[in-house]
């Protein structure tokens, strides 16, 4: 986070010397957040007691929605009265702040935090699923040829790809529907993003509360998952065939919201499926992500090169397919289980070990 932070400081200084130094330093950029991805999954599931995934997976994630509302609503408005460079100053300078106070009060494991009491230690070490032990050994060819995997990097990549059309592209589509000015544009663009502040922790809580219904984990987690990619993709075929401004905002506040709880449910799962290997997972759908994100950039570019309406009708007709196909998918593959080869090359073994290591004492 630190290093994200000065290199985006120095976007606008590289820029004056070359395009290239520019990329270079775009690209380091989405180096540190993937590797920030794979450490927030890391350490999320060390210290999430199973009981309260979801509440806790919500409030994180509330933090990403309030930080993208801030964006949309304010970047234009910066933009605008001080240049397009203030953006990547500001913005920088959050994250070197943000990870400072980072520093100094997240560690990794909750035994190594020594402000936590000894009684709430306890309760996170008996409630969470990873193995104790600092060593694990990573079953990397299950991991890659499980469908519980597989299924959330489809789901993930539909994900994505839907999200990547709203932070990306829904400033402009809605430009070119309305003509409106730029900053009227990026704080229409927030609106989205101000809801599920407010939504995310209630749903969180409520999924939670939902455990003591009977009713299976993974269950819950294909209707939440595939019902919100099924519903997002109704609602851009919706937003396409009707082209009307308040429909589409409409259909972009739901499609946001639907996406924000499928996204809370997908770490949760992501935590779940394999709490010993959750790294390795994190750095596949961190790979996923980009994937799609440059996949969903460039052909959306591709489409779109007159602006005209026709033209961002296609993009919003293709991101409801994908959506409708990742939700499938996701129905027939996805698992919220935590997955036989994960317990088996952790736990199970280290048991073993430990039981014939006491039998050949005694």
């Amino acid at each position: 986070m630190m290093w994200s932070g000065i290199l985006t400081v120095l976007h606008p200084i590289t820029l004056q010397y070359s395009f290239f130094s520019f990329l270079v330093c775009r690209f380091l950029v989405g180096i540190c957040e993937g590797l920030l991805n794979i450490s927030i999954t890391e350490i999320s599931s060390q210290w999430t007691p199973k009981n309260e995934k979801s509440k806790l997976t919500a409030i994180s994630n509330t933090g990403l929605n309030i930080a993208l509302t801030i964006v949309h609503g304010v970047s234009a408005f910066v933009a605008h009265n001080w240049g397009w460079q203030m953006i990547f100053y500001v913005t920088g300078g959050i994250l070197l702040i943000t990870s400072s106070v980072c520093f100094i009060l997240i560690k990794n494991r909750p035994s190594d935090d020594k402000r936590i009491s000894k009684d709430e230690l306890m309760y996170i070490q008996e409630r969470t699923l990873t193995s104790p032990k600092k060593q694990v050994k990573h079953p990397y060819r299950k991991i890659i040829s499980s469908p519980a995997v597989w299924a959330l990097l489809v789901n993930k990549f539909a994900m994505i790809t839907v999200l990547t059309f709203i932070g990306t592209f829904l400033p402009m589509y809605v430009k070119d529907l309305t003509n409106k000015d730029i900053k009227e544009v990026g704080i229409i663009s927030s609106i989205p993003n101000t809801v599920n502040v407010f939504m995310l922790p209630i749903c969180g809580i409520l999924l939670d509360y939902g455990k003591s219904i009977s009713i299976s984990e993974t269950l819950m987690h294909k209707i939440l998952i595939g019902g919100s990619l099924i519903l997002t993709g109704i609602l851009f075929a919706s937003a396409a065939m009707i082209s009307n401004f308040m429909v589409s905002i409409v259909c972009f506040l739901l499609i946001q919201t639907f996406q924000c709880i499928g996204g809370m449910v997908t770490h949760v799962i992501l935590i779940s499926i394999a709490p010993n290997s959750s790294s390795i997972i994190a750095g596949l759908t961190t790979f996923i992500t980009a994937l799609s994100s440059i996949g969903t950039r460039h052909t959306m570019a591709f489409m779109t090169t007159n602006h005209t309406l026709e033209e961002w009708n296609y993009c919003l007709l293709l991101t409801s397919v994908i959506s409708l196909l990742g939700s499938v998918l996701f129905i027939l593959w996805g698992s919220s289980e935590t997955q036989p080869w994960s317990i088996t090359s952790s736990d199970d073994q280290d048991d073993q070990k430990t039981q014939t290591d006491t039998k050949v004492t005694k």
